[in-house]
């Protein structure tokens, strides 16, 4: 097998202009590029085929099954064809700021990386959760079941003021490596020591969003460290970072998966 230091999975919906933006602010040495299309549309996915094979990435098409579905399937891909020391799993709609290839290179195997990530309304994603809480992770369930707005706004309140001033400190003592819970999703590193041991990273009836609890989960308790290295990796996400509570469909979507995920490690 041909050996990387860094493998990248990033999967593809619709939207070939995203990736070919990408591949314009991608310049990781001893890295490659695997394409996931969750396909849409023969057009959409003829154009993102030419744009990953002109630039020398492996291309996948697949049924659209969601966001881990088709993450899980670039990272069996990647596990299948390559030797690698860390898989990268992030969205198409990203820009690379800042990618300090050398020291990341350095890091444990077994365990999972979450950089700084700048919405384009320069919000923090991450770290997503720093510390579990039960009773918080409970309230939340308790809120998706009941279609009550107050108890799913009230852990994110909680969680979002903690987040800010943890972030605070970050920023003032230019801290890095810390330990953390979760992460957001668009943008994460997974050492092949620690995806062997939890692949696959995503419960697949989960079609869209939550999927961040789920793998924090896993990954705790198979003992899988998760590290914030807001020094080493900056990332801008184009996207505003805002959840609509108002949207009752998008509403319905993400308190499904939330229950999926609670009751799967709870009953």
């Amino acid at each position: 097998m041909k050996k990387f230091t860094y493998i990248y999975i990033v999967l593809v919906y619709k939207n070939h202009k995203d990736l070919q933006s990408f591949f314009k602010t991608l310049d990781t040495p001893n890295a490659k590029v695997i394409v996931v299309n969750s396909f849409y549309d023969q057009d959409s996915k003829k154009l993102i085929e030419e744009i990953a094979l002109r630039n020398n990435a492996d291309f996948i098409d697949i049924p659209n099954k969601g966001y881990g579905f088709g993450n899980d399937t670039g990272l069996k891909y990647a596990l299948n064809n390559y030797d690698f020391d860390f898989a990268i799993v992030n969205n198409a709609d990203i820009e690379i700021k800042k990618f300090n290839a050398a020291k990341i290179a350095t890091y444990s195997k077994d365990a999972i990386y979450a950089p700084k990530i700048k919405t384009k309304s320069n919000k923090d994603q991450n770290p997503f959760i720093i510390n579990y809480s039960s009773f918080f992770r409970y309230i939340y369930y308790q809120g998706c079941k009941k279609q009550s707005k107050a108890l799913q706004y009230f852990p994110i309140l909680i969680n979002g003021v903690i987040r800010r001033v943890f972030n605070l400190f970050v920023n003032l003592l230019g801290l890095n490596h810390l330990k953390i819970y979760s992460f957001h999703g668009s943008f994460f590193l997974i050492g092949k020591e620690a995806l062997e041991k939890i692949y696959p990273l995503y419960l697949h009836e989960m079609f869209l969003y939550q999927e961040e609890h789920y793998l924090a989960r896993k990954a705790y308790l198979n003992n899988v460290n998760t590290y914030f290295i807001p020094q080493d990796i900056e990332i801008k996400h184009f996207e505003d970072g805002s959840i609509d509570f108002n949207n009752k469909v998008l509403g319905k979507h993400m308190s499904d998966s939330y229950i999926i995920y609670y009751e799967f490690f709870n009953n």
